[in-house]
C-alpha cells in the first residue's frame, strides 16, 4: 500500500509551544534563526504528511530542534499527501503535491526536515528526481528505527477468543489450515454483512486482469477465475461481491468475512495467502472508505493493513504472519510470502548540512521503535488532544533517562568535519583549540583556506581551524 490514500483531516501540531516541553529547554530566546539565499533569518520547516505517524514523530523532531539543538523551528502549514511529497517539498518544489503546476529550481527550500517519510514504495521516482536534479534533491538519511508493516490483521479481542477457548493462535498462517483446526467458530459470518456495502468485484481489483493472471498463475487455483477472450483472466464471484477462497469455496458459511477497501489494497496478497495456506475465508471490498472503517469495527473479521497508524490503534490489532517474504517471488508476481516491510526514512534538505550541521547529523540518528510509536498513536487517540505535543513531550522526558536513548544522538558542536573549522562566536574569530567551548561551532572554511586536523586528547582526529598553505588564517 503506498501511502496517498488517506487524507485524514485533523489540525496541524504545534510547531512552537509557549510552555517548552524540557525543564532545561533553550530558551526561544537563545535560539538561532538560519538564513536564506538573501541572509535573511528564517525558521527550520520541518514537513509532515498526512497520516498521524508523520504528524507525532515531526513534532517530536520540532522539540529535538528547538529546545535541545537551539534552533527556531516549525511545522509547515501544508502536509504531504503522499509517501512522495517530501522529494519535492524538501527541493523546495511549489505545488509539490500537483505534478501539473509543480515548479522546481527556482526557489530556495523553505522546508529543511521531514521524518517518517515513506518513501519506499516511490524509491524509483526518488531516483529520478535526483538524477535530473542533483543540486536541489533531497538527503535521505537512513531508515527511521521501524519499518512499514502490511499483513492480513485481526482485532486483538478476536485473537484472544482463539486463545482462550482452544489456544488457537490466530495470529499464525497455519492456525487457518483446516484439516487440522476450526477457526471459524471465532469469527461473524458472510451473511451478517450487508451486501449493499461491498463493492462489485466488476468495479474493482478483482477485475484487473494483470493482477488476477498472476494470482491464478502462481496459485494454480483456476476454478474460481473467469477466463476473457483475450486468454486474460479476472475472479469470479458468486454472488458479484465475496470472493471465496478454496477451503470454503464449497460452503459459503464456513467462509471467514475478510475485507480490504476500495480498490482492492494488497488484494492478490491476500487471494494467495488464503488460497495457498487454506484459510476458509471469503474477500470483499467495502465500497467506501466509511463502510470499510465500519467493517472493520462491527464484525469479527479478518482485514487488510499496515503500522504504524492510529485508525484502529485501540482496537489493538495483530498481524497474521506469514512466511518470510522473498522478493525475488514478489518481484516476479508471485505474492504467496509474507510482505516486505515499507522503507520509512529520515530526509533533510540539500542545504540543511551547510546552514545547521547538527541538526542533520541529529536526525540522522533518530531511531524510534514500532511499539513505542503505536503506543503514542493509542495515547494520543484517547486523549482526544488536537494535536501531538504532550504525547511527543511524555514519551521525550521519559526516554531521556534511558541509557543509548535520543541524548546519545546529540552531536558534539566542536566535532567539525571537513572544509568546517573551529570558530569562536564572541570573539569572532577561528580558533586552533578548544579552550573556550561554550562560544565555539564549526564554520565553513572562508574561500581560500582549509580545515586541518587538531589531536587534543579527546577525539583522534577533529579538523581544528582554518589554514592555508602558507599558515594561519590570523597571519594571512
Amino acid at each position: 500500500m503506498s501511502r496517498f490514500k488517506l487524507l485524514m483531516l485533523m489540525t496541524l501540531p504545534r510547531g512552537a509551544s509557549s510552555a517548552n516541553c524540557l525543564p532545561d529547554a533553550i530558551p526561544e530566546s537563545a535560539r538561532k534563526y538560519i538564513q536564506d539565499g538573501e541572509g535573511k533569518d528564517i525558521a527550520l520547516g520541518v514537513f509532515p504528511c498526512n497520516w498521524a505517524s508523520s504528524f507525532l514523530v515531526n513534532t517530536m523532531t520540532v522539540i529535538w530542534i528547538q529546545e535541545v539543538l537551539g534552533y527556531h523551528s516549525h511545522i509547515h502549514p501544508q502536509a504531504g499527501a503522499t509517501g512522495a511529497s517530501a522529494i519535492w517539498a524538501l527541493a523546495g518544489c511549489t505545488n509539490f503535491d500537483d505534478a501539473a503546476t509543480r515548479s522546481c529550481g527556482e526557489n530556495e527550500t523553505l522546508i529543511h526536515v521531514s521524518t517518517d517519510t515513506w518513501v519506499g514504495s516511490y524509491a524509483a521516482t526518488e531516483e529520478a528526481f535526483a538524477k535530473e536534479n542533483p543540486q536541489i534533491a533531497a538527503v535521505d538519511l537512513g531508515a527511521m528505527g521501524y519499518s512499514g508493516e502490511e499483513s492480513i490483521y485481526l482485532a486483538q479481542a478476536t485473537m484472544d477468543l482463539g486463545q482462550v477457548d482452544s489456544g488457537l493462535a490466530l495470529d499464525f498462517y497455519k492456525s487457518y489450515n483446516t484439516s487440522h483446526h476450526n477457526p471459524k467458530k471465532y469469527f461473524d459470518s458472510l451473511s451478517d454483512v450487508d451486501p449493499s456495502e461491498l463493492a462489485l468485484c466488476s468495479d474493482t481489483d478483482f477485475s484487473n486482469r494483470q493482477r488476477m493472471n498472476a494470482y491464478a498463475r502462481f496459485s494454480g487455483d483456476y476454478d474460481e477465475m473467469v477466463q476473457q477472450s483475450d486468454g486474460s483472466y479476472i475472479a469470479k464471484c458468486p454472488d458479484g461481491r465475496w470472493w471465496p477462497a478454496p477451503a470454503c469455496r464449497s460452503d459459503l458459511t464456513k467462509c471467514i468475512p475478510t475485507f480490504t477497501a476500495s480498490p482492492g489494497w494488497k488484494l492478490q496478497a491476500m487471494m494467495q495467502w488464503t488460497a495457498a495456506y487454506g484459510f476458509p475465508a471469503a474477500i470483499a471490498i467495502s465500497n467506501v472508505w466509511g463502510n470499510f472503517e465500519k467493517h472493520v469495527r462491527s464484525f469479527r473479521a479478518l482485514h487488510y493493513w499496515w503500522v504504524p497508524d492510529s485508525t484502529f490503534v485501540e482496537m489493538l490489532p495483530q498481524p497474521v504472519v506469514f512466511p518470510r517474504h522473498i522478493a525475488s517471488e514478489w518481484a516476479e508476481g508471485n505474492k504467496k510470502t509474507g510482505g516486505a516491510g515499507s522503507y520509512v526514512s529520515k530526509m533533510v534538505s540539500y542545504n540543511l548540512q551547510s546552514k545547521a550541521r547538527l541538526v542533520q547529523e541529529f536526525v540522522g540518528k533518530i531511531s524510534l521503535e514500532l511499539p513505542d510509536v503505536q503506543d503514542m498513536l493509542l495515547t494520543h487517540k484517547q486523549s482526544g488532544a488536537s494535536d501531538y505535543f504532550d504525547v511527543a513531550c511524555d514519551f521525550i522526558k521519559k526516554k531521556r533517562s534511558q541509557a543509548n536513548h535520543w541524548t546519545s544522538w546529540i552531536p558534539d558542536k566542536t566535532q567539525c568535519t571537513a572544509q568546517f573549522g573551529l570558530y569562536n562566536e564572541q570573539t569572532q574569530q577561528f580558533v586552533q583549540n578548544r579552550d573556550d567551548p561554550a562560544n565555539l561551532i564549526c564554520l565553513a572554511c572562508p574561500s581560500g583556506h582549509y580545515s586541518a586536523e587538531l589531536k587534543d586528547g579527546r577525539l583522534d582526529r577533529l579538523p581544528r581551524g582554518h589554514l592555508t598553505a602558507l599558515g594561519s588564517l590570523a597571519g594571512m
